[in-house]
């Protein structure tokens, strides 16, 4: 698969903060930020997941109730949502949405935009709510104009062996991985860029399961071919197209000289 000429850029965005005092992380009372990716193709604007929601940021006691200083405690502020953070881009630009799964610090935003929405069908398929596994954005939080999709899967011919994938734009500029385990449907996005970049979402913070074939297989060929980008780890820095904002106003990470996120480096 030769790599595409129609992606223009890719943009980090943090829309928050995510705690734990226990031991999923490697030091305990670590803090990790709450990443989303803007993708500039040449005819879309694309997120892959939407972070956290500005219904969250307005009040977190109603949407996380007791979990907010226990468990799992989400920290956000309105300015810090994705879609105020969008740089040179209007939200009303964005009209594709891919949710790698439907936990709310993944899915939240989605309800500051009216495009279609790309979410695995197996996401809708249990009782919770359906934008976030606490206690959730629900369906009437979103805009009318949205649209949810399922990625219809097959086997495209990809540089390392995966079962099931999708071509987004039917142009081999990105396409849509199923790597269930995290949660049942969730997906990872292939970016068809040189070097070529995986936006994994969760996928790999999860436990054994029938796809940790197609994991362990993606894993090993972007370590030594590529790039991945996790929801919760601070991007490769090295990759000098992708821009990073932190919410706290405190650091860009790194921002390209004259970066222009519509325009072609």
């Amino acid at each position: 698969m030769r790599p595409s000429e129609a992606i223009k850029g890719l943009i980090a965005v943090n829309t928050g903060i995510l705690s734990h005092e226990g031991s999923i992380y490697p030091r305990k009372g670590s803090s990790l930020p709450v990443f989303a990716y803007v993708i500039i193709h040449e005819k879309h604007i694309v997120l892959f997941d939407a972070g956290l929601s500005p219904l969250l940021a307005a009040n977190p006691q109603k949407y996380l109730g007791r979990i907010l200083d226990s468990t799992f405690p989400f920290r956000t502020k309105r300015e810090w949502t994705l879609a105020e953070q969008l740089p040179g881009i209007d939200r009303t630009m964005v009209d594709t949405i891919i949710l790698s799964h439907r936990h709310l610090d993944h899915a939240g935003g989605v309800v500051d935009f009216n495009a279609t929405v790309y979410i695995g069908a197996e996401e809708m398929k249990t009782h919770i709510t359906l934008l976030g596994s606490l206690k959730g954005i629900k369906t009437q939080d979103l805009p009318k104009g949205t649209k949810l999709r399922h990625p219809n899967f097959s086997k495209i011919r990809l540089p390392w062996d995966v079962a099931s994938s999708f071509d987004l734009f039917d142009d081999e500029s990105i396409i849509l991985v199923k790597t269930p385990g995290h949660t049942e449907g969730s997906l990872a996005c292939f970016l068809n860029t040189s070097p070529p970049i995986l936006l994994a979402g969760d996928a790999f913070y999860t436990g054994p399961s029938s796809s940790r074939g197609d994991l362990l297989s993606i894993l090993y060929y972007f370590k030594k071919h590529g790039h991945i980008f996790m929801a919760h780890d601070y991007p490769d820095v090295n990759l000098p197209w992708v821009q990073v904002i932190d919410p706290a106003g405190l650091q860009i990470i790194q921002k390209p000289k004259d970066f222009d996120p519509l325009v072609s480096e």
